[in-house]
């Protein structure tokens, strides 16, 4: 008795798939076509400060971004597979090459962080800030943003108010 239950069950559940799959085909006129959100891909900024660990972490603000952002897919920046390629201090596409053969990327986020003034204090210390997007199937790179002798605080500030500019860029 056990066994004829399983049976109709099974042939039920066949039926009912297959008027559900009939139904779908049925009503799909022209298929439809999602294209896929653009994979971005942000690198380490150019920073010969790297080292002293005075830097604004603007790699990680700008992921933090792009991980929020629906209209893009976020690469996190692969540290381990790239251990061999050269990525660091890398602000122009001609240098991009290395990373995007390990990597598949639609767009890249260069950065580059220029010490104005030392003072002793990252709060107090003001930088010079670049952001460069790199489009790799079209192989065109446009500056995006620059900004001017600000602290640390001030530039995630600024890059917060002028996401929606980077976000049009990456269209």
């Amino acid at each position: 008795m056990f066994r004829r239950a399983e049976k109709i069950i099974t042939v039920f559940i066949f039926l009912l798939m297959n008027a559900c799959f009939s139904m779908q085909a049925a009503m799909a006129d022209e298929p439809v076509l999602v294209e896929p959100k653009p994979s971005v891909l942000v690198f380490p900024p150019f920073d010969i400060n790297a080292g002293r660990g005075i830097s604004p972490g603007i790699q990680q603000w700008l992921q933090n971004e792009m991980a929020k952002d629906s209209a893009v897919t976020l690469i996190k920046f692969p540290y381990k597979k790239l251990m061999d390629v050269p990525y660091q201090n890398v602000f122009d596409k001609k240098y991009c090459k290395p990373v995007l053969e390990k990597i598949k990327a639609d767009i890249i986020i260069l950065s580059q962080l220029e010490l104005v003034k030392e003072t002793g204090n990252m709060q107090t210390d003001l930088w010079n800030v670049h952001l460069k997007i790199y489009q790799v199937h079209t192989g065109k790179q446009k500056d995006v943003l620059s900004l001017n002798n600000l602290t640390g605080d001030a530039i995630k500030e600024q890059l917060s108010t002028g996401y929606n500019t980077l976000q049009k860029q990456m269209q």
